[in-house]
């Protein structure tokens, strides 16, 4: 988190522009490199503020679960396989890719996994008003979540709306069941039955159900 701000300042400095030019992951000029350098970039201080909201709430818990070690790796990992899948549908795409909300969406994917049936509030917005709020379960949370990135997703690559829309919602998706996989994998190496075991509990989410 201290990193992606401290370089968001620096991008300010240097100039957004050129700064996402020279180290954000371009796919049709690919540079395996980049791929992790673009993930500690962000194209405004919403983008920045809104992916450093989501490790706040799902990071800590997760790391709590896996390690430290391990949450760095899934993170990483997940920022990977994200990227990897946004290039895979934009080839030709001269655009550089910013951000790590395919890494972040990884987070989200194992926070799933280990916590489903955690309380969550689901808001719905029309554009920026919000409209209306749901008591819920993170599962259900999450799964709006995923369907309306699956569905933005199809809007961009079917219609000309990535013109006007420039956000990478495949990579949230590859990043999302990266994460999902991940998840399942701790689950059967046991990683969560001995955090409930060890009676840690979160001050925010609970325990792990």
């Amino acid at each position: 988190m201290s990193i992606c701000c401290l370089l968001f300042f620096v991008t300010l400095l240097n100039g957004k522009q050129e700064t996402a030019l020279q180290w954000g992951f371009i796919p049709a000029n690919s540079e395996p490199i980049k791929i992790v350098t673009s993930m500690f970039l962000h194209g405004g201080h919403w983008h920045l503020l809104g992916n450093m909201v989501f490790l706040w709430m799902f990071g800590d818990n997760i790391e709590d679960v896996v390690g430290s070690l391990f949450f760095l790796f899934c993170y990483f990992l997940a920022g990977i396989v994200a990227t990897v899948t946004y290039s895979t549908f934009h080839q030709e795409s001269v655009i550089p890719l910013v951000g790590a909300s395919g890494a972040l969406s990884g987070i989200i994917g194992m926070y799933l996994v280990f916590f489903p049936k955690v309380s969550a509030e689901l808001v719905i917005y029309f554009f920026y008003w919000e409209v209306h709020k749901v008591k819920t379960t993170i599962y259900v949370a999450v799964g709006c979540w995923f369907a309306m990135q699956f569905l933005l997703f199809l809007l961009i690559e079917e219609t000309e709306a990535s013109k006007i829309i420039r956000v990478a919602f495949s990579a949230h998706l590859g990043g999302f069941l990266a994460g999902v996989i991940f998840g399942y994998i701790f689950v059967w190496l046991g990683y969560v039955n001995r955090y409930v075991r060890n009676g840690k509990k979160h001050w925010l989410f609970g325990y792990a159900t």
